[in-house]
């Protein structure tokens, strides 16, 4: 019955897979974006070690 009347209603059917996949692609986009901005920061600090101590502010 529900089905009904979301076919009346015009809502477009999509598939349980298909909307995982999409929110797995999206979940994700935030992690990739903070790994990224995570790896400038490196890159500024050239020679810098684990634990060692950088300035905040240049």
């Amino acid at each position: 019955m529900c089905n009904r009347r979301k076919r009346a209603a015009g809502v477009v059917e999509s598939s349980p897979i298909l909307t995982f996949i999409l929110w797995v692609f999206i979940a994700n986009t935030g992690v990739l974006y903070l790994k990224f901005e995570i790896n400038k920061i490196w890159e500024c600090h050239d020679g810098a070690q684990q634990g060692h101590q950088v300035p905040h502010f240049a």
